[in-house]
């Protein structure tokens, strides 16, 4: 399985910065909140009604999410070696 491409070379080598990248952006709480919001115009199909603000900050929540899976696959396979 291939590293996730959402990580920057930097964060590649080192995983955390990717961590870090995500609680500078928002909180565990705010992140909660975007979550939510993300869910809920995906399930509600609303997304061509949201402004565009939101919809940028939906994709950026996405793109940080790929980013904490990409840096969570390599810490444990760092773990394993």
């Amino acid at each position: 399985m291939q590293t996730f491409q959402a990580l920057t070379s930097e964060q590649q080598e080192n995983p955390l910065l990717a961590l870090q990248e995500t609680s500078q952006y928002a909180s565990p709480e705010e992140m909660k909140t975007m979550l939510w919001e993300w869910y809920k115009t995906t399930v509600n199909g609303s997304f061509n009604r949201v402004s565009r603000r939101n919809r940028s900050e939906i994709t950026f929540t996405y793109e940080l999410v790929l980013k904490l899976f990409g840096a969570l696959d390599l810490i444990n396979k760092q773990k394993q070696l």
